[in-house]
């Protein structure tokens, strides 16, 4: 699971650094500008939300584990309210 939350972050960071040097290249400077701002929310969004998903997923996990079905539930409930 690991690998695959890195990886997933890895390659948002990479789309908004290729889209960087293709504005750069063929943009104005308030295009770059633009989508540099725009890069940094929506890598801030997809970071908050891929924690906020793997700490649930864990949660969800623990409560599982310890045999605490309804807590887990309670949770799973959370998870789907959020997203």
């Amino acid at each position: 699971m690991t690998f695959t939350i890195l990886g997933a972050l890895v390659l948002q960071a990479m789309y908004g650094a290729v889209d960087l040097l293709v504005v750069g290249r063929f943009g104005t400077t308030a295009g770059l500008s633009a989508v540099s701002t725009g890069s940094q929310i929506l890598n801030l969004v997809t970071f908050v939300i891929t924690a906020l998903a793997t700490g649930l997923t864990v949660l969800i996990a623990r409560y599982i584990g310890e045999k605490k079905t309804e807590k887990s539930g309670r949770s799973s409930e959370a998870r789907r309210f959020c997203f």
